[in-house]
């Protein structure tokens, strides 16, 4: 470092240069609860989904980016929630779909593009009917979006299948509730091991 009196001559500035890299190399991203007001091109922050759960996204500002949602997901686990118990869908038509008790469920954090990961293990719930049915995700208790159909063409009491789907949600609102539902074709069928993941692709 320079002292008082001393010539700043180019070496002594390639030190200052090297000194103020070490420190900034050395000095932790910013843990937050809310996106930074004045971002900075290639800003790196730790943002706190669920503090309870120790869900922490790391996101990378690019102002270049065409997307209005200008954080880029980095890494981090996904929000989650799951429910192990069996959960009759009552709904008489398979074009239509309902929620049903205790479906999985989550509030997103922040504006922006999610990657959604959700099923469950589809039980037919009449011996002698074929099971028919389909499970989405809502936003915001609108239309039903990115939903899978998956036919059980069996007719024995209880057979299972798995149900899944991966789909990207585009524009979702702060605080919108992602939530999954479920259609069957009338015949008491019910879902059980329901879970739905999400994660951020960008949010802004």
């Amino acid at each position: 470092m320079l002292a008082a009196g001393d010539v700043a001559t180019a070496a002594a500035w390639n030190v200052i240069t090297n000194d103020v890299i070490a420190l900034n190399s050395a000095a932790p991203s910013d843990v937050v609860t809310a996106l930074p007001g004045s971002p900075i091109d290639g800003q790196v922050i730790y943002y706190t989904a669920d503090a309870t759960n120790g869900v922490v996204w790391k996101l990378r500002y690019r102002s270049a980016s065409a997307s209005a949602y200008k954080w880029e997901y980095v890494g981090g686990n996904e929000l989650s929630s799951i429910d192990l118990n069996s959960r009759t869908i009552l709904t008489a038509a398979v074009t239509t779909f309902a929620t049903y008790t205790s479906a999985p469920s989550i509030t997103a954090p922040l504006a922006g593009d999610y990657r959604v990961m959700f099923g469950a293990i589809l039980l037919n719930g009449s011996s002698g009917n074929t099971c028919n049915a389909r499970i989405g995700v809502s936003v915001a208790a609108g239309a039903v979006t990115n939903y899978g159909i998956h036919n059980l063409n069996q007719t024995v009491l209880n057979l299972g299948v798995s149900v899944a789907v991966n789909a990207l949600l585009t524009g979702v609102s702060a605080t919108n509730v992602i939530d999954v539902r479920g259609g069957s074709n009338g015949f008491n069928h019910t879902f059980t091991n329901s879970y739905l993941y999400i994660r951020p692709v960008r949010v802004g």
